[in-house]
């Protein structure tokens, strides 16, 4: 008898034999559908077992195909982050007031104490002090 160590390359057509437990009623169910089909339980939990790994990877890439298109998102509005925060005129407004600290005092009447340390903390002091036109 000969011993075949790489399953890998056995040819495409030939079957091994697979022994499981399962519950006994679950195993009528299964006979019964492979029965109905005119085919073998054992190609009928093949199939199954196809059937199932092929849906797997068809979910797994839609959920795949979501994260990056997620992700495309994420980097795209990262980049106009990017660019809002280094536009050249928002920089020269932010090197006039580096380093130094102001009271922001917002349209609901609070007051903030801010220390322009980033063009982070000057965008927020914008935004903070901004009051709309009504």
């Amino acid at each position: 008898m000969e011993i075949n160590e790489n399953p890998l390359a056995l040819p495409p057509e030939t079957k091994v034999v697979l022994s499981l437990r399962i519950d006994p009623g679950y195993k009528m169910r299964l006979s019964e559908h492979a029965r109905a089909l005119n085919i073998s339980l054992g190609e009928y939990v093949e199939y199954r077992l196809l059937k199932s790994d092929d849906m797997s990877k068809d979910s797994r890439i839609k959920e795949l195909e979501i994260e990056v298109q997620r992700l495309r998102s994420s980097i795209s509005q990262y980049q106009q982050l990017e660019a809002i925060a280094s536009h050249p005129y928002l920089l020269e407004m932010f090197n006039q007031v580096k380093g130094k600290s102001d009271t922001i005092v917002c349209p609901g009447g609070k007051s903030y104490l801010f220390k322009y340390n980033s063009v982070i903390d000057f965008l927020k002091g914008m935004i903070y002090s901004f009051k709309l036109k009504k």
